[in-house]
């Protein structure tokens, strides 16, 4: 599928399959010929959150020099910010060198550069088949690591292979990744699965937890069928995905470009992460409403029992009822994190009864509601203050993790918290961890 932008000197295409988007020049071009279909190729890849582009200018022709000063200070900073963390040149570059982290490369053909765009690299012959001790002996750890080293281990020699240019630093990537999930013993959990289901009773070729899957999927299907289909298709995709190790749910008045969280969860470990968000509306004194469809989605999104929430400061009153309480784990979230992003927090406090008449407030105030919710006893509602989120105001921080604020007179925050019927605290807390050392 095609999704382009068509001008007399350049073409430029989003190849959904490869999750790439295409450029190539017809002519020569400078100046707002030139600049022009640039940025617009630009905002197709920060629309659908591609981290690479390919660039064909065999027949674009000398570049001014003041088009390759403007390349260098304007252009590559418009990709960095959409994602892009290499691009790869037919024929010639546009004229410098890419600085800080996007990659270049440089073929002669298109066909060149696709096969460089779907390669993916995988483990080298032999690390698949270690044992446990062998691939503590890879990461170079003694024989009795426990778990906690092996992390550590496994999170140094991963930053610094994605900050590496070397040509050889994605497959030592995938290299030790193989080796960790072996050392910390996922590989034998992810085997000994697979084992119990295969041997596990099957009624119609399926085991009970199967069918619990099937029934759940289709009952969402049901639900938000009539006029819902493109989310419901995305919950076939996350239904049908073989179940995902992680959920990160972000809802808000913002926009969310995912693939960088995604690469990072997946990068510490956690194989098929689900990284979802919904721009959400609350009430508000903007004159902003909320898109159809969207109170359903995120109703969704909470049933599909997620790891972490990240949601805004004019948001998170509405759902206090879905936030965990931080209080007992506080410490041990912030003794794991970079000292920079500890220092950016500030725990969001707040209770029951607080939350319960900020709401009610709200909508008597812009929605002329009166007797909000009145079959509440507000006298049964608590008063004790609870930790239900981690705020983060530094805008660098919060750009870094693929957020755009929305909202026009509020400043960009974001609280990031533990879904409150989360099934396994400790598996949440270890995802809201990761997630911020990806602001770091």
């Amino acid at each position: 599928m095609y999704e382009e932008y068509d001008s007399e000197t350049m073409l430029a295409r989003y190849d959904k399959g490869a999750n790439t988007v295409k450029l190539e020049w017809k002519k020569e071009a400078s100046g707002d010929a030139y600049r022009t279909p640039l940025m617009h190729a630009a905002e197709l890849i920060r629309k659908h959150g591609c981290d690479t582009m390919i660039i064909d200018a065999s027949k674009l022709g000398k570049v001014p020099e003041a088009d390759k000063t403007w390349t260098v200070k304007v252009f590559e900073p418009a990709l960095k910010k959409a994602g892009v963390e290499e691009v790869i040149f037919v024929g010639k570059d546009l004229g410098g060198d890419f600085k800080g982290k996007i990659k270049k490369k440089n073929v002669d053909t298109m066909e060149e550069a696709e096969k460089l765009i779907k390669k993916e690299a995988h483990p080298s012959a032999g690390i698949a088949d270690m044992t446990r001790e062998q691939a503590i002996e890879y990461l170079g750890l003694p024989a009795d690591a426990d778990n906690a080293a092996i992390d550590d281990k496994f999170y140094q020699l991963a930053k610094r292979y994605r900050k590496s240019t070397d040509d050889d630093a994605e497959q030592k990537l995938a290299d030790l990744s193989a080796a960790y999930n072996i050392a910390s013993g996922r590989r034998d959990e992810e085997e000994q699965r697979e084992l119990e289901h295969e041997q596990a009773k099957k009624i119609l070729g399926k085991t009970a937890e199967d069918w619990k899957t099937f029934f759940a999927y289709n009952w969402i299907k049901f639900v938000f069928a009539a006029g819902f289909i493109v989310f419901a298709i995305s919950l076939i995709n996350f239904f049908a995905a073989g179940g995902n190790s992680c959920t990160v749910i972000s809802f808000g008045n913002f926009g969310h470009t995912t693939s960088y969280l995604s690469s990072v969860l997946d990068i510490y470990g956690y194989s098929n992460p689900y990284v979802a968000t919904v721009n959400y509306i609350v009430p508000n004194q903007e004159g902003l409403e909320n898109q159809q469809y969207a109170d359903q989605t995120l109703a969704a999104f909470f049933s599909a029992d997620p790891n972490v929430l990240i949601t805004d400061e004019m948001t998170y009153v509405y759902y206090f009822s879905q936030f965990y309480d931080l209080t007992e784990v506080y410490d041990i979230v912030i003794d794991e994190i970079p000292e920079d992003v500890a220092a950016a927090i500030t725990p969001v406090y707040m209770s029951e009864k607080e939350a319960y008449n900020l709401t009610k407030t709200y909508y008597e105030q812009i929605y002329d509601i009166q007797d909000y919710d009145a079959e509440i006893d507000e006298s049964e509602l608590s008063d004790k203050e609870i930790m239900i989120g981690l705020e983060i105001k530094d805008p660098d921080m919060i750009e870094k993790l693929g957020f755009e604020n929305w909202w026009h007179k509020q400043p960009p925050t974001l609280v990031f918290g533990i879904y409150s019927n989360t099934s396994s605290l400790a598996d949440s807390v270890q995802v809201l961890i990761t997630v911020l050392k990806a602001a770091g």
